[in-house]
């Protein structure tokens, strides 16, 4: 018989992907954290929740918070993470983020 088969590890626990929030640094659960993006509207770009997860480009992850996204627009993290030149104005962000929070309370 092959021994290798028998030394094989038994099944394991399913992968969870694993991201930090840029406000807070905690590591968390895709799932539990929110994914931004920068969209280009018009003549200049937003950042906005990319609810499905599939806007192209990179994202950077929060924490459903308004003190993680205060944060990390305080810190410039938005900029840092999703590396755009200049400033990221995180004020839509922020006001859908309240509007979360106010509706799970």
């Amino acid at each position: 018989m092959n021994s290798r088969f028998f030394d094989r590890p038994g099944p394991s626990a399913p992968h969870v992907p694993i991201r930090t929030c840029v406000g807070c640094r905690q590591r968390m659960p895709a799932s539990a954290l929110l994914r931004t993006a920068i969209v280009r509207q018009e003549a200049s770009e937003v950042l906005v929740l990319d609810f499905s997860r599939r806007l192209g480009g990179r994202g950077a992850w929060v924490c459903p918070k308004s003190a993680c996204v205060l944060a990390a627009g305080r810190k410039k993290a938005f900029a840092r993470a999703l590396r755009h030149p200049g400033t990221v104005d995180c004020s839509a962000v922020l006001d859908e983020v309240a509007a979360i929070e106010e509706q799970t309370k």
